[in-house]
């Protein structure tokens, strides 16, 4: 791609700025948490409507107990592209929906995580038509209606859409200096439920068969295994249990998170948790185990390093430099690259306070990400032969391999 056509791409991006944040506004005032299915519904109209206007053909993709996701497809001749970002957030329903912007950011809820993603996906697409540079591709854009529990209902559908396409493009944010995503750890989210008896809180030991206490002890011991795994993170992020402080607990719950870095390592940790579960340090309790959802870890592959580097030497073409970075969050990056498809991560705006009231991106970092991913499409489809079938089925043959 040369210097003419990349000022000329930037030279639209610049004039698209008003329309970046107006629809990123349009977005970040529609609450959009995970649960709030007519919130999530009208995220995926608002962004369907914009790419019928650009040659997509949108479809919905059904889930049971979630919003619709959406698929929308472009037809072309070159290589299958994946474009995958998500319309929930985590906040809840009848939380703030403000947006303001200041110099230098946006901010309101969602704009990092990842509305504004979505408008630099959709805003990039539009300056590659506009400037009749869009690569004669098969482009995907996927919009997930429920990664922020884990995407328990789409899952199938992105190992599909992997196994499918040649190269997946994810637009969570950038990192603090413009930073790709290249690695993730797994995470697992588990839920244990332990059952006691109820009694008077003035019974003797010997008769205490407390849910609280059994949980307790239970945590505490998978804290204690977990913090001797390197790269292995534990949080209890959600307790639950009893009903009065003079009342033998019944009932105790908690809600689990574990990151991890390798297959060996989850192996382990289950295999624990399950004799954990399985066995009483108060008799007369006890408990059941219930897997809420699983992210793989993103792990290092010669597939991914090529996107990745090719995301390098754009940015060198626009005068600038990033790097890769790991990540302990999970992402449905991890379950693309998986499948076994080329995959590059984090590359939405830059911005602050994610998952909380201070979520903000900044204002350049959408006109530099916008105008990245416009020189990484045009990179990937010139670059179209080292995407082979053949080397794809080489590259998933591999990653079988390391399994």
């Amino acid at each position: 791609m040369g210097q003419v056509q990349i000022k000329q791409v930037q030279e639209v991006v610049a004039a698209e700025r008003a329309y970046a944040l107006a629809l990123l506004e349009r977005a970040v005032r529609i609450q959009s948490g995970t649960h709030n299915h007519e919130g999530v519904r009208q995220v995926q109209a608002l962004f369907a409507e914009e790419l019928v206007k650009l040659g997509f053909t949108v479809t919905d993709i059904e889930h049971a107990h979630y919003a619709d996701s959406l698929l929308a497809t472009r037809s072309g001749k070159g290589l299958r592209i994946l474009l995958v970002g998500h319309s929930d957030t985590v906040f809840e329903t009848g939380s703030d929906t403000a947006f303001r912007l200041d110099t230098q950011k946006c901010h309101g809820q969602g704009t990092q995580d990842m509305k504004g993603g979505m408008v630099v996906m959709l805003s990039t697409l539009r300056a590659l038509v506009k400037t009749d540079m869009l690569p004669d591709c098969r482009y995907t854009v996927f919009l997930n209606s429920h990664e922020e529990v884990g995407s328990v209902e789409s899952a199938n559908t992105l190992e599909r859409l992997a196994r499918g396409h040649d190269v997946a493009l994810v637009l969570e944010s950038a990192g603090k200096k413009g930073e790709y995503v290249c690695g993730r750890k797994g995470v697992l989210e588990y839920e244990l439920q332990v059952r006691g008896v109820a009694g008077h809180a003035g019974n003797t030991v010997a008769n205490r068969r407390s849910a609280v206490e059994e949980l307790a002890y239970k945590i505490i011991n998978l804290r204690e295994w977990v913090a001797n795994q390197e790269g292995m993170l534990f949080n209890a992020g959600v307790i639950q249990g009893g009903t009065r402080s003079n009342i033998i607990a019944e009932e105790a719950c908690a809600e689990l998170d574990i990151r991890y870095v390798t297959p060996q390592q989850r192996m382990a940790f289950e295999k624990r948790l399950r004799a954990i579960s399985q066995t009483s340090v108060i008799p007369g309790t006890r408990t059941k185990l219930v897997i809420n959802s699983a992210f793989p870890p993103m792990t290092a592959n010669a597939a991914n390093r090529l996107v990745q580097e090719l995301a390098e030497e754009s940015a060198s073409l626009l005068g600038h430099r990033i790097k890769g970075e790991e990540r302990g969050g999970g992402s449905d990056a991890s379950l693309l690259s998986a499948a076994g498809c080329a995959v590059i991560d984090g590359l939405g705006p830059r911005g602050g306070g994610e998952h909380s009231d201070r979520e903000f991106v900044y204002l350049k970092s959408i006109t530099e990400q916008t105008e990245l991913l416009a020189v990484l499409l045009c990179m990937i489809s010139e670059n179209s032969d080292r995407f082979s079938n053949k080397s794809k089925k080489l590259r998933i043959k591999r990653l079988e391999q390391q399994r």
